[in-house]
């Protein structure tokens, strides 16, 4: 009974902001529709710390409610952009020329009769609005990615690899972590998509490891747990560190060109994050360990027995050498960019179904690349509606008014930059934050006369790092979360203590080195 009255009391609390945001009025520059998008998006993630229910259930019903509410923003059949609510009922008059006897004039006020409509079918887009996130190319590099993991668990390459590591870096549990921040670092800056080196290539292996080690997310959890953190954060990392190591960074440099007149290119990029970055990289691994609770054990026993399984399993089979020649494949058209990053994961998964590497059957039965599929597609397809409806430019237009009075510029760089930072919760995409704030607050920015390269740079590394506040802000945390080692409200939590990690590194260290290169 007691159960039943504190599962009753999480909903209510998880249903709170449709209760005071629903028919709230709108501010200046958003609709109600707006209101609708934002009061669902928040009881999402109030579901996703308290409830039980599974996060693809709690995706399911947003969507529902939204497409049943009419809550999106459809296109009329002459291409205006309009609140699915509107249509077929808002009238909007048409002009008309008149004439009464002496002067012919245009008026809109007129009869009903003559008005005209919103043509559009509300319902019918709603839910086809609903339905487009499962057409977003990153929904299906992350599902064709989890599938080329499951090729890389079957045909035994991956445990292959994880021996490897274990025998030749397995003397100690740091030792395992420090391999997967160094593997993100080699390839950081010649891949040029964080999902498709996380989850394509590094994930496998930290499964692999896992596993070779006795931990699952119900056996012996400890050390598995430590492996998804230092695999989900050393990408989010290394993603800032580089410029190209994530697709989004470079529009991060032509902002502060076009906007602030400063070239903030690769080696600036790199110079200004060399020391926070390798600091951290330094003090994840003990920190992450310390989290888990992942203890020290008996290293030469270990690696002893890594060596002995190496030597049982022979030499590379042809499945394993399939395997290698498509993820080879992948890697090339990967860093030379010359096809979109969800083609080539498709392209490289049907290689492997084609030469029966894998079997469909493995595809279909892969119910957690299924479940981070349509769980992420809803997202995304939420946190791209707040954008379409005028949300985030109204943040960033506030935030900007907000810092405009009694701060001085270096303080102002930090409210910025610190707003967008935690403005992650809002988005599912690293690509999507950056285009929908980064130009505002530069904008926001200029006006105030900040430091342009501070300010800048403050953005450029919190794009990444603001990732982990949450698991499904990009490609990896989906597809780390999804191994289910962690509960949604303990990734959450230890998100938000890290991400306060990082803000409070790069806003001391980083600001000391920034200082130090005349920055400000």
């Amino acid at each position: 009974m007691q159960s039943k009255l504190v599962n009753a009391l999480k909903l209510a609390f998880c249903l709170l902001p449709l209760f005071l945001l629903w028919n709230v009025h709108p501010a200046d520059g958003l609709s109600r529709s707006s209101m609708h998008i934002l009061a669902v998006f928040l009881s999402v993630i109030l579901s996703l710390l308290l409830s039980d229910l599974k996060i693809s259930v709690i995706v399911m019903v947003a969507l529902l409610v939204l497409a049943f509410t009419q809550s999106f923003q459809c296109t009329t059949v002459d291409g205006i952009k309009v609140d699915c609510r509107r249509c077929q009922r808002e009238i909007r008059p048409v002009p008309h020329l008149s004439f009464d006897g002496y002067n012919y004039t245009v008026t809109t006020e007129m009869p009903v009769s003559v008005y005209d409509v919103y043509q559009c079918d509300g319902m019918k887009q709603s839910f086809s609005i609903a339905l487009s996130g499962f057409a977003l190319p990153l929904s299906w590099l992350v599902l064709c990615s989890f599938q080329i993991g499951k090729a890389v668990e079957r045909t035994g390459l991956g445990r292959r690899l994880s021996l490897i590591l274990v025998r030749h870096l397995g003397g100690s549990i740091l030792g395992l972590g420090y391999s997967l921040f160094a593997s993100e670092l080699i390839l950081g800056p010649f891949l040029p998509s964080n999902t498709a080196r996380g989850a394509g290539i590094i994930m496998p292996v930290v499964v692999s490891l896992a596993r070779v080690l006795g931990s699952t997310p119900t056996a012996s959890p400890t050390i598995g747990r430590f492996l998804i953190l230092c695999g989900s954060h050393a990408n989010l990392l290394i993603s800032s560190i580089y410029m190209t190591a994530t697709v989004a960074n470079p529009l991060v440099s032509e902002h502060a060109a076009d906007i602030l007149g400063i070239k903030f290119d690769f080696p600036t990029w790199v110079l200004g994050s060399v020391v926070p970055g390798v600091f951290l990289i330094l003090v994840l691994p003990p920190i992450l360990a310390y989290i888990c609770g992942a203890a020290e054990y008996d290293g030469t026993a270990v690696r002893h027995s890594a060596k002995t399984e190496l030597e049982s399993l022979g030499k590379l089979t042809w499945r394993e050498c399939q395997l290698i020649m498509v993820v080879w494949v992948c890697l090339i058209l990967w860093i030379m960019n010359i096809l979109p990053e969800a083609f080539v994961a498709m392209t490289g998964l049907a290689m492997l179904l084609c030469m029966g590497t894998i079997q469909w059957e493995d595809v279909a039965s892969n119910s957690q690349a299924w479940d981070a599929f349509f769980w992420l597609s809803g997202m995304v397809l939420i946190a791209e509606q707040l954008t379409a409806l005028g949300l985030t430019r109204w943040f960033g237009r506030w935030c900007g008014d907000h810092f405009r009075d009694g701060h001085n510029p270096v303080r102002a760089s930090i409210g910025l930059s610190s707003f967008y930072f935690f403005s992650m919760y809002f988005f599912s995409s690293l690509t999507g934050h950056i285009v929908a704030f980064v130009g505002p607050l530069m904008e926001a920015g200029k006006s105030l006369e900040v430091p342009p390269f501070l300010l800048t740079a403050l953005l450029a590394y919190f794009s990444s790092l603001s990732g982990c506040l949450t698991n499904y802000s990009s490609g990896p945390p989906v597809v780390y979360f999804s191994q289910g080692y962690f509960k949604q409200s303990q990734w959450f939590l230890i998100g938000l203590g890290l991400a306060c990690l990082y803000w409070l590194v790069y806003l001391t260290l980083g600001l000391a080195w920034w200082k130090w290169l005349g920055w400000f």
